[in-house]
């Protein structure tokens, strides 16, 4: 009988580690000043509700399978957010094929209802009705993500040492289906063109091949700094955040690495041997950082771009 009550009531403890990563406080959606948290120990990630609790918002990917350990997430305008999942340090697979860590897009995660606070410690084991949508899987470690400053990207980094890249994600499929609708309308006049390089010089029009990297036919790499690492700065890619202009604060290799929206490397904030893991703009007018064991600030003239609150607006979620 004690033994009986003893398994019972250990079945409801939480997992002992419930180490947490990237945050953000949603601020779209009906209640937008709730912190939505990574929780990498519990491999989920959870939305902190106004009397404690913790409601699950993703806690298994569309196989069924318990998340990874959710490294950082960003919120869209209308109500949605990405959020990045990587291997574990010990899984070794080939990534080309999409059998990297996963880049996910949770719909309309801001309607998901709260549980009460009684039910929090239960919900540990709970799996969460999310509706996801996979974006990208062909980075080992995606780490950082942020939204870019006109909405209709994400831009994620990868922690792999050997592939310390920013890449460029399309959030929408009309992105796509755009661009194909253009190519085709092209089509016609590019074979046109070919056909009269061939005819006039004999030579062969060929179209250039595509960049190097692990990319799919609607995700490019913005950004590599796996050269910067080879020079011996310390660190790898981390957390991202996006200024007024659109450029991109990152944590990198030697401090925060300023990426314009085009890929080019603007500048770098070093921080010597101290690595930056990640970054955030405050309403303040700094920029934050965090390392392995600090919490730093640095007065900064840009201001973090503002992610405005369209969650009304479900009907037309182009802007």
């Amino acid at each position: 009988s004690s033994s009986s009550s003893s398994s019972s009531s250990s079945s409801l403890q939480p997992p002992p580690t419930i180490g947490s990563s990237g945050m953000s406080v949603a601020k779209v959606g009906p209640e937008p000043h709730l912190l939505v948290v990574c929780e990498q120990g519990e491999k989920r990630i959870v939305r902190i509700e106004t009397d404690g609790a913790r409601t699950p918002l993703v806690t298994h990917d569309n196989d069924g399978n318990r998340l990874h350990a959710p490294k950082s997430l960003a919120f869209t305008p209308f109500g949605d957010f990405v959020f990045t999942d990587p291997l574990p340090q010990d899984v070794v697979v080939g990534i080309e094929n999409g059998d990297g860590g996963g880049v996910w897009k949770v719909h309309e995660a801001v309607h998901v209802p709260p549980i009460p606070a009684s039910q929090s410690r239960a919900a540990h084991f709970q799996k969460a009705n999310a509706t996801l949508e996979l974006l990208y899987s062909k980075l080992r470690y995606p780490s950082g993500v942020a939204l870019s400053h006109d909405y209709n990207f994400v831009y994620v980094s990868d922690a792999d040492p050997e592939n310390l890249v920013i890449v460029k994600i399309p959030l929408e499929e009309e992105e796509e289906e755009d661009s194909r609708e253009e190519e085709d309308s092209h089509e016609e006049d590019s074979h046109e063109e070919e056909r009269e390089c061939i005819n006039d010089d004999s030579s062969t029009c060929t179209p250039p091949p595509p960049p190097k990297g692990l990319m799919d036919t609607t995700t490019s790499i913005l950004f590599d700094a796996t050269s910067l690492s080879a020079s011996g700065r310390a660190g790898v890619m981390g957390g991202l955040a996006i200024d007024e202009h659109g450029n991109i604060w990152a944590a990198g290799p030697g401090g925060v690495l300023i990426v314009s929206p085009t890929g080019d490397l603007l500048g770098c904030v070093p921080t010597g041997m101290e690595v930056v893991t990640d970054v955030a703009f405050g309403a303040d007018g700094y920029l934050y950082l965090t390392t392995h064991t600090k919490l730093l600030r640095m007065k900064v003239q840009v201001k973090g771009v503002v992610v405005p609150n369209l969650v009304t607006k479900k009907n037309n979620k182009k802007i």
